[in-house]
């Protein structure tokens, strides 16, 4: 996962004794890499399957795109989440031919690098919302790095 837990002793952590002492150190959350890529199989895709490029999003644009989502505005959420999100593919075909993966400018919330809405057509609806669902997966903190 992009995040990483690092102990900190010192420094001005030490200005909370009460938590440090019950901690016994303080831990600290490092960003998130919006450079990293992590390859993704749908559950269903069995055979020769495609392995999807994942990356996070920019914080910002997550908070952009889920701020006053409406439950009937959830797939247009999806489908713009992959349109930043999918960072690449290998072995996506239509029809037995390969689609080459090619990201361009687009304008969402600010002009940004990712697919267009033409080539995210191509993508069957269901893999949108299974891929969209992990690129917001990768984007979270899960409670045992918090606990940590």
């Amino acid at each position: 996962m992009q995040l990483d837990v690092r102990t900190i002793s010192g420094g001005w952590f030490s200005s909370f004794p009460p938590l440090c002492k019950k901690l016994g150190r303080c831990k600290m959350i490092t960003g998130i890499d919006l450079n990293e890529v992590m390859d993704y199989v749908c559950k269903k895709d069995k055979k020769d399957p495609t392995i999807w490029k994942l990356g996070p999003i920019p914080s910002s644009l997550l908070a952009a795109l889920t701020t006053g989502s409406a439950k009937g505005d959830q797939i247009q959420l999806m489908i713009s989440i992959v349109q930043v999100g999918l960072k690449g593919w290998s072995n996506f075909k239509i029809k037995d031919i390969l689609v080459e993966y090619c990201a361009e400018e687009i304008d969402l919330h600010g002009k940004r690098s990712g697919l267009s809405i033409n080539i995210i057509d191509t993508i069957p609806l269901n893999i949108i919302i299974e891929i969209g669902t992990e690129i917001i997966r990768i984007n979270r903190i899960s409670e045992d790095e918090v606990k940590n």
